[in-house]
């Protein structure tokens, strides 16, 4: 399939492309247009839609297949909690959410298609919050939700608020206490005393009944983002074949490279920097409690992952992946600069996949690892903004590239 696409795309461009400088737009024989960009290189040596199959094939339709069947096994859990559940009936629950919350990771570690921001990729739609919304989650919303009962309502899930709805919204109800509320003592729920009038066999059945509700808006959620991405799939895979979102298969690259970015925006700086206090909102003092998980303490499971997916993609193999890139253009000590700053980050992180750890309290009690661990990731994500670019002629987002961080 490779070879053929590959053959196929050569002797296409090659037909529509007089220099790798410009390109114009040709009629196909059925009367529509194959466009091409500047970037289609007929003599190029870097099988560029190999890494592009890469990404879409080895990685992303795996990882929407698995986390599909992780969340129709978390809903099917929770439609059948009964009323009130016990302790019993969550702690299974429990094991079946950390499945799909990491099986989403992968997902959620390279927002390319319509994950992504329209502002940043051409084909981004912004389906992410609905379904994860790390780090713009406010708890206190759930609560209200649960004083009002507003869940009853499915219009609740149609507000476009990022803590109504997705797996941040399930973590609350599956893992904190339902007798306490994450308002603030300030807030009408507390004030007015509602949230302590409910019982608590009360509020158990209201969180139970909330997550079914969600859980059914989050599945409904899914099946449109899962439509919008199989569309996308075959816009990419036809690249340089007439797809005229990504007219060359260095188009699709483009965009890959800034759905990377999510290493140095949200991994490096939003799920650890943060909490260290190196990044806003928390950049005057440590705020730990603004891990990711922080109640079902998968944050530094989540981290684990990211790091993994975005090795698989960014370091590929022998001909695919952007080291492979870099090397085909000469720059090999680049490469090795890249590959050895990321090892030694990914070897310091490594406290990251011990089982059951607790990341917020690890920040809270002894830091030490968790700001090693960045400082070199921060090491790495230099030469990944600043050198990679550079060479390959990419453009990092646009709020990435004032930070010299």
């Amino acid at each position: 399939m490779r070879k053929a696409h590959v053959l196929t795309y050569l002797v296409i461009v090659g037909g529509l492309c007089a220099s790798i400088v410009a390109c114009d737009e040709q009629s196909t024989q059925d009367g529509g247009t194959n466009l091409a960009s500047s970037n289609c290189d007929p003599t190029a040596t870097f099988d560029a839609f190999a890494t592009v199959e890469m990404t879409v094939e080895d990685v992303l339709v795996p990882a929407y297949a698995d986390f599909k069947i992780q969340l129709t096994a978390l809903n099917n859990l929770i439609q059948s909690l009964p009323s009130e559940p016990a302790q019993s009936d969550l702690t299974d629950l429990s094991e079946a959410y950390r499945q799909t919350f990491l099986s989403w990771q992968k997902i959620d570690a390279l927002q390319l298609g319509p994950v992504g921001r329209s502002t940043d990729l051409k084909g981004g739609q912004g389906m992410r919050d609905f379904i994860y919304s790390f780090d713009l989650f406010r708890a206190c919303t759930i609560d209200n939700n649960i004083v009002s009962q507003a869940y009853e309502d499915e219009s609740t899930f149609d507000i476009t608020l990022d803590d109504t709805t997705g797996l941040l919204a399930l973590e609350y109800l599956i893992f904190s206490p339902p007798e306490m509320n994450a308002c603030s003592s300030a807030a009408p729920i507390n004030r007015e005393g509602t949230f302590d009038s409910i019982p608590a066999s009360e509020k158990r059945s209201r969180r139970a009944a909330y997550m079914k509700a969600l859980s059914n808006n989050l599945i409904d959620r899914f099946e449109l983002l899962e439509a919008a991405f199989n569309t996308y799939k075959a816009d990419v895979l036809n690249t340089g074949l007439g797809s005229e979102l990504f007219p060359c298969p260095k188009d699709v690259l483009s965009d890959i490279y800034i759905a990377l970015f999510y290493f140095e925006r949200i991994l490096k700086d939003r799920k650890l920097g943060a909490p260290l206090g190196e990044y806003e909102p928390c950049e005057d003092a440590k705020c730990p409690e603004g891990v990711e998980g922080r109640y079902s303490r998968l944050g530094s499971a989540a981290a684990w992952t990211n790091i993994e997916t975005f090795e698989t993609i960014f370091f590929g193999d022998d001909i695919t992946g952007f080291d492979a890139w870099l090397s085909d253009i000469g720059q090999d000590v680049l490469v090795t600069s890249l590959r050895t700053t990321f090892d030694e980050a990914k070897s310091t992180c490594g406290f990251l996949n011990e089982p059951n750890l607790n990341l917020a309290q690890l920040i809270e009690n002894d830091d030490s690892r968790v700001r090693d661990c960045y400082d070199d990731l921060s090491a790495f994500t230099r030469f990944f903004k600043t050198d990679v670019p550079s060479q390959l002629g990419l453009l990092p987002p646009m709020e990435a590239a004032a930070d010299t961080d």
